[in-house]
């Protein structure tokens, strides 16, 4: 077996292994000692976080780490890694900045020089804009472990209506506009509930609480789909050219948009009834790009914004 081989089976099997000696390697791989030393001392010189344990009981210990073997990329893969990161670098936070930041240039500085060139110029021509907020969402990481092992939190969320302490079961993590959000299912209101990452000012893994509810089958794609209301009213709304384009950029609103074939469009859908103070707030946003024909809960209810609006500049 050829050096480069053997490191890269090495590898492998000191990741199954964590703890070992040098003597275990030498007689599995039928080398001698002195050649399973040197070799374990270039896989640190790579990177390999290895622990040495000396006396009589001593060997090597892997570190709380993982090691995957070396993987052969083409050059547009490599490219591909590179543009993905671009999708990501204008968040504030990420679940696993550090450690992708060390991928990444531990990938840039083996790529050949004219691979090289490409991502340079990529990185300076292309951009996945997304908002830039200062919002801390230090729990980031330790909410996406949780959802991983399926790990109840203990939370301290500080909202617009005040702080309360909850009891959560992550179901993901996603973005949106700029900010972290985790769909929930809380053990205080026994239902799933949504909580804005930055929102949230404690987490700590709760083992003591005993959980019933069983979400190892629901998943974020599942949170995106559109329960069926309880109780719907029929939304009605016309809309300018402008006012198309306004609609479009809100998630929940493009889907549901008619476009005329002069530009202009309509919105002819249901919606939750525990849904308007969330329609007519948008709606008023639209401006006088909007005419909403119904419910009238809705259509009321921006009348009594626009007439709030116009007190507040009275009394200014």
């Amino acid at each position: 077996m050829n050096k480069s081989k053997r490191l890269v089976d090495l590898i492998i099997v000191i990741n199954r292994k964590q703890n070992f000696t040098a003597k275990e390697l030498a007689e599995e791989f039928g080398v001698s000692i002195r050649t399973i030393q040197r070799d374990l001392k270039d896989l640190e010189d790579l990177g390999v976080p290895l622990y040495t344990e000396l006396g009589a009981k001593g060997g090597y210990r892997l570190l709380n780490k993982k090691i995957l073997p070396p993987i052969a990329f083409t050059e547009n893969e490599a490219i591909a890694m590179f543009f993905a990161y671009q999708s990501l670098q204008n968040y504030e936070s990420l679940p696993f900045e550090d450690d992708t930041i060390s991928a990444l240039n531990k990938f840039y500085n083996y790529l050949p020089d004219n691979t090289k060139d490409k991502i340079d110029v990529m990185r300076n021509r292309v951009l996945f804009w997304v908002p830039r907020r200062n919002e801390e969402n230090s729990y980031l990481k330790s909410i996406l472990e949780a959802v991983i092992q399926r790990s109840v939190l203990s939370i301290k969320y500080e909202s617009m209506s005040g702080i309360s302490y909850r009891e959560i079961l992550p179901v993901g993590i996603y973005s949106h506009n700029g900010y972290w959000y985790c769909p929930a299912f809380c053990l205080k209101k026994q239902s799933y509930r949504l909580f804005r990452i930055d929102y949230i000012k404690s987490v700590s893994i709760n083992e003591d609480t005993t959980v019933e509810k069983d979400i190892s089958n629901i998943t974020l794609k599942d949170w995106f789909e559109p329960s069926k209301p309880k109780e719907t009213v029929r939304l009605k709304v016309r809309l300018s050219k402008k006012g198309v384009r306004k609609c479009q950029l809100e998630p929940w609103m493009d889907k549901k948009i008619k476009i005329n074939d002069d530009g202009t469009g309509i919105i002819d859908t249901t919606i939750d009834i525990k849904d308007i103070d969330y329609y007519s707030d948008f709606l008023l946003g639209v401006g006088t790009d909007v005419i909403v024909e119904s419910p009238k809960e809705v259509v009321d209810l921006i009348l009594e914004k626009i007439d709030k609006i116009k007190n507040n500049y009275r009394e200014s």
